[in-house]
């Protein structure tokens, strides 16, 4: 997500010689500040829709260094998905529940046979003949076959950070967030850049 920050013109263009290394200082420090609550505000709102744990989907979210020389800055989702298999998966195989933590037996096997999982807080999903398997790198995915055979079979679409980031309720959260936080946060850094050299 890409934010082009203009509210800091009037500063730049107020800046004497003296000052300019100063107020682009501020700026710069508003901008990083700014977008690092912003991301800690984009896990939240995340989460309050998704059943995704936080400290999954916070490696997905990256943040990079504000931009001083065209004022913009960016909020990069990472593009790498998130396994099904944190979504509170549970494989239903005979009488055994499976999930990312330990095995459970039930009296008796279930109707249901495969995998079903919570992406959204309270809707589960199941995904029939789907298994769940560890690969030797540790990563445990969920799979299905993709015919009657036992090979070959498919690793089922995971969930992308940018796919969840792009909900627009969790989008306008974020726009007010910054509009809240971003003359406040400045205010604040332009006087601590411009007083320092009096100390």
């Amino acid at each position: 997500m890409r934010f082009v920050l203009q509210g800091f013109e009037d500063a730049l263009n107020a800046a004497t010689e003296e000052t300019i290394k100063d107020v682009r200082a501020a700026i710069k420090s508003t901008m990083t500040k700014v977008l690092r609550s912003v991301k800690s505000l984009t896990s939240e709102e995340i989460r309050k829709v998704y059943n995704v744990p936080k400290s999954v989907l916070d490696q997905r979210l990256e943040l990079f260094t504000a931009r001083i020389n065209n004022l913009e800055s960016v909020l990069v989702v990472g593009g790498k998905s998130v396994s099904l298999s944190y979504f509170n998966a549970r494989q239903f195989r005979g009488a055994s529940v499976i999930t990312r933590a330990k095995v459970t037996t039930r009296k008796r096997a279930g109707k249901f046979q495969g995998v079903e999982v919570e992406v959204i807080k309270g809707e589960r999903t199941r995904l029939k003949s789907a298994f769940m398997q560890r690969f030797a790198s540790g990563h445990l995915g969920i799979l299905t076959r993709t015919s009657t055979s036992r090979y070959p079979v498919l690793i089922k679409s995971a969930v992308s950070v940018a796919s969840m980031f792009n909900r627009v309720d969790i989008n306008d959260a974020i726009v007010r967030k910054i509009d809240e936080d971003l003359e406040r946060v400045f205010r604040h850094e332009l006087e601590f850049y411009l007083n320092r050299g009096a100390r």
